[in-house]
């Protein structure tokens, strides 16, 4: 029997793996390891503004505790090390008072947070082998306007996240959910965020790369990063929690350690994902994206 008279149950295996190997040697050769450690270090830096301006646009629509409400329901997805770290932080930036906020902070905010979105355009247009021509201008135009509307659909989140519990309370008592009621709300939980992060994740591959491609081209990546990242993350709390000495090796800096780590795999796992993309659907590469590394 020739390889293509197979049955399918057995030739996907092996396309699977050679489709992982190709994505794995071109993460390798697209410096996506290096550029994934300038994506995690951006998006430090853009977390806490991007925090501010949602912050900000909570208070401008009337209720200043949207965006806690946002912020506390995604945390509760992370690693129990990190969010340990990030919780009072991010809680201290949300609730503190500033009178600069609709002037030049709001400003900064913005500028900052869009530089996180740069740094996703970068490796994304370095998996997906084009070069950047556009002029800069255009780009952190563009990069500011995805915050602003970022901010704006985790502010419909939040709405959503206080409807949650009134919605399922209904649920019960016109259905019969009461005997699995912990399982299936764990599951909604878990299946509402899981679209969020698809969702966000398309938005991301479609609209930020020189050259767009398709959405058929762009699920597969973005499927495999949403499960690997849910994957991992409950993965590295373990590590963290059971296996690792952080504390020992690096003090009362464990914590940040362990943060910024996570924070890095993040990034590895989003790459890799646009790579596993690029050697699913090949396209034609930009001869000057293999030689030099795009421009910032």
């Amino acid at each position: 029997m020739t390889a293509g008279h197979r049955p399918l149950w057995r030739r996907i295996p092996g396309r699977t793996g050679a489709v992982l190997w190709r994505a794995t040697k071109a993460f390798v050769a697209h410096d996506g390891l290096e550029l994934s450690g300038h994506m995690a270090f951006t998006a430090i830096l853009a977390l806490f503004p991007f925090l501010i301006f949602l912050t900000a646009l909570a208070g401008f629509v009337g209720d200043a505790t949207m965006a806690e409400r946002f912020v506390s329901f995604m945390l509760e997805f992370g690693p129990g090390p990190v969010t340990d770290v990030l919780a009072p932080v991010v809680r201290d930036v949300l609730t503190q008072q500033r009178g600069d906020i609709l002037t030049v902070g709001i400003v900064l905010a913005l500028w900052t947070a869009s530089s996180g979105v740069e740094a996703l355009r970068l490796l994304l247009n370095r998996s997906y082998g084009v070069v950047e021509d556009r002029p800069i201008w255009k780009l952190r135009l563009q990069s500011v306007m995805l915050v602003l509307v970022g901010a704006i659909f985790a502010l419909l989140i939040s709405v959503i996240i206080v409807l949650g519990p009134v919605i399922w309370h209904l649920l019960e008592r016109f259905s019969a959910v009461s005997p699995f009621k912990e399982d299936l709300w764990f599951l909604a939980r878990y299946g509402f965020a899981s679209v969020m992060l698809i969702v966000g994740l398309s938005a991301l591959h479609r609209l930020l790369p020189r050259r767009r491609k398709p959405m058929a081209q762009l699920w597969p990546g973005v499927i495999l990063t949403c499960v690997v990242w849910l994957l991992v993350a409950a993965a590295f709390s373990i590590y963290v929690t059971k296996l690792a000495t952080y504390s020992v090796t690096y003090g009362s800096l464990g914590g940040v350690i362990a943060t910024l780590i996570f924070f890095y795999v993040t990034a590895i796992i989003f790459a890799f994902g646009a790579e596993v993309n690029g050697a699913l659907f090949p396209g034609p590469r930009d001869p000057a994206a293999d030689r030099s590394v795009p421009r910032r």
